[in-house]
């Protein structure tokens, strides 16, 4: 029963955070798996819903914690896209983040790039 309990709370304050992820700028820092780092992006999160994220004019779909979608336009690489993103929102030391993978396919030469990604609140 205690374990219950335990889960069962856990559970709702990552709900909680999750759900009161706060608008305005982040910064998106890419990395990739050679450990270099592409140009950091600013990002605006415009909207927060259940079911999705606006990021950059962007919608990101949602579920709970969990946040996946494409942007079309990115200038991380040569021609900027599309990138795709796979993580989770979270909250450490008082600020939000969405954090975990990205990939993409660098055009003209259509190579795939990925790594992971963070976006952290300014």
């Amino acid at each position: 029963m205690q374990i219950f309990l335990i889960l069962f709370f856990a559970s709702c304050s990552k709900e909680k955070v999750c759900n009161k992820l706060p608008l305005g700028t982040y910064t998106g820092e890419f990395i990739t798996p050679n450990g270099n780092q592409l140009p950091n992006q600013t990002m605006q999160l415009t909207e927060v819903s259940s079911s999705y994220l606006v990021i950059n004019g962007t919608h990101i779909s949602r579920n709970e914690c969990s946040v996946m979608g494409t942007f079309l336009y990115l200038p991380l690489l040569y021609q900027g896209g599309p990138v795709t993103i796979q993580g989770q929102i979270s909250k450490k030391k008082g600020k939000y983040f969405l954090d975990g993978f990205y990939f993409t396919t660098q055009f003209p030469v259509a190579q795939p790039v990925s790594g992971t990604f963070k976006l952290k609140q300014n």
